[in-house]
């Protein structure tokens, strides 16, 4: 589980590719605390450390992630979004992140003026349920709150400390960005699907009296 909040950005230096697989060779600076096993949102795929060599570690996807994400045409140089997962006993900011991206999104336009900085991103129209305006995103794994939606695009606006320290820096128009709809709209739209079925009586009682 992650919060959305970039710690840190690490450097794509090396990438394997294998007929059912991808192993990721990522650099990142100061981050020693962090050892084989351990998980780490990339991008804001939930990633797990296969291997440590000095600075660079590795991660390994498999056909399931590639699908998902753009990971497959990731390449060398490339700035990645880091966060580790979150800690029980730590603070909770952001949103709840899976790490479990939901599809590919594409840079429609940017806009700025002065120091506001604003996205427009499109998404697939079966994904209308999951997504509000003032709600929760995970873009490349960065909690964002949705500023706009039209059809089948929404807006996001970063502030400027987002902007300069996560890879939102390096985007242009027309790169891919993964997405990861909030956890708790997915949750309450299953909840509302099942409270449908003629079968679920019990479910629509509960609904009433909210």
């Amino acid at each position: 589980m992650f919060t959305g909040l970039i710690e840190t950005i690490g450097i794509l230096r090396d990438t394997k590719k294998f007929s059912n697989k991808l192993l990721a060779g990522i650099e990142i600076e100061n981050f020693e605390s962090v050892k084989t096993g351990d998980s780490i949102s990339c991008n804001g795929v939930c990633s797990t450390v296969a291997k440590i060599e000095n600075n660079i570690y590795y991660f390994e996807y498999m056909a399931e992630t590639l699908d998902k994400t753009y990971f497959d045409g990731l390449k060398r140089n490339q700035k990645v979004n880091i966060e580790r997962a979150l800690i029980s006993n730590g603070r909770f900011d952001g949103h709840f992140v899976q790490g479990h991206v939901d599809e590919v999104g594409k840079i429609k336009n940017i806009y700025k003026k002065n120091n506001n900085i604003s996205f427009q991103i499109s998404y697939s129209s079966k994904f209308d349920n999951y997504i509000i305006k003032k709600g929760s995103i995970a873009v490349d794994g960065v909690s964002l709150t949705v500023a706009d939606v039209k059809k089948e695009s929404f807006k996001v606006s970063l502030i400027s400390h987002t902007f300069e320290n996560t890879n939102f820096k390096n985007k242009n128009i027309g790169d891919p960005v993964n997405l990861e709809y909030d956890l708790i709209g997915k949750y309450l739209h299953k909840f509302y699907q099942n409270s449908k079925n003629e079968n679920s009586s019990n479910i629509r009682e509960v609904l009433k009296e909210w």
